[in-house]
């Protein structure tokens, strides 16, 4: 349930160089590693040329990596279930879902913060980035809410329509 070791690895250096370099020392005073990071995925959300620029100013950066980064799709999810195979992420509007990977550990025993784990139920603010042909969770939680057995019930419902529908994806241009 989890992208191969040397992409992972690949995907994160890059990932954290190029949020890094969104943010400003100010901005930064106090917070940990993850929420600085988060902090410089939402400057990178609210204007996405800033990736551009990067590669300007890093001509040698992981150009494949940049990409991936370029392709997230950012959003509140909904974690439905795992299977052994991938995590099952419903977007909060319940238009489109996905079998999602984790980087270094599965969605369920990632830590989201706040005293939450992952797991069935959970509703987060994440990326999602295409590598290696797989929907990959970015890790970096924000927001969690754990929903009501009404609100959960619903959710699967629009999951299993999506899914009757040909409208779950485990990669770009993968059903």
């Amino acid at each position: 349930m989890v992208i191969d070791a040397p992409t992972a690895q690949r995907f994160i250096a890059a990932y954290m160089h190029f949020l890094s370099s969104l943010l400003h020392p100010k901005e930064t005073k106090g917070l940990g590693v993850t929420q600085r990071l988060a902090k410089g995925r939402d400057h990178f959300v609210a204007d996405r040329t800033l990736l551009e620029r990067y590669r300007k100013n890093h001509p040698k950066a992981d150009a494949e990596m940049l990409d991936a980064i370029a392709q997230s799709q950012f959003g509140r999810w909904v974690h439905l279930k795992d299977t052994r195979a991938y995590s099952v992420l419903l977007d909060e509007a319940a238009t489109r879902t996905y079998g999602v990977l984790g980087l270094t550990q599965p969605l369920r025993t990632i830590d989201a913060g706040e005293g939450y784990v992952m797991g069935s139920g959970l509703a987060m603010q994440a990326a999602l980035v295409p590598l290696n042909g797989r929907w990959v969770c970015d890790g970096l939680i924000q927001n969690p809410v754990w929903l009501g057995p009404g609100y959960k019930r619903s959710y699967t419902e629009n999951y299993t329509a999506l899914r009757k529908a040909g409208r779950f994806s485990v990669g770009p241009g993968l059903g």
